[in-house]
């Protein structure tokens, strides 16, 4: 399910907004464009309203002035590019990336949160034992809060049979 919902730079009020996509029982909300108060607005209103979708963005929404602005609103938060280094899920990625790829993967500036999704796939292709598309959608339906290294901590992935296309 897709809608597109804007917000009016400078409003006061997102509600009828927010409304519009908690009614759309949208998967999951990706936040794009607009100024940090207006956004930060979104996420405040999306929390107060009781929308269970989780929120997604980029590097944008780790600035200090967005984590003020929201404060706890934005807990749970996923962060489809940035990773939080001090995490021990970053950590263990990191580790396994070193042990398997180098040194070159040691360095936090380097790893790349898509590495880590590409590690989730091999790791269920090698649980399926195949490479078959539906095997793996079936394991993958099984996974129920798997702590993701994208996020705040805490953030979890849980994946149904309606539900493929969370991270």
């Amino acid at each position: 399910m897709a809608a597109v919902e804007q917000i009016t730079p400078g409003s006061s009020d997102v509600t009828a907004q927010a409304m519009r996509v908690k009614e759309s029982k949208a998967d999951i909300v990706l936040l794009l464009g607009g100024s940090i108060p207006d956004l930060a607005n979104y996420v405040k209103t999306h929390k107060t309203l009781g929308n269970p979708a989780p929120m997604l963005g980029d590097y944008l929404y780790t600035i200090p002035a967005f984590l003020r602005l929201t404060g706890s609103a934005s807990d749970g938060f996923i962060y489809t590019d940035s990773v939080d280094p001090t995490r021990p899920e970053v950590k263990e990625i990191e580790d396994r990336l070193v042990k398997k790829l180098g040194d070159r993967f040691r360095q936090y500036s380097i790893f790349n949160p898509r590495m880590g999704v590409h590690a989730s796939v091999s790791g269920c292709n090698q649980a399926c034992r195949s490479d078959d598309r539906e095997a793996i959608r079936s394991a993958m339906e099984q996974t129920k809060n798997w702590p993701t290294a994208l996020g705040t901590p805490g953030t979890a992935v849980t994946y149904s049979p309606l539900k493929h296309d969370f991270v």
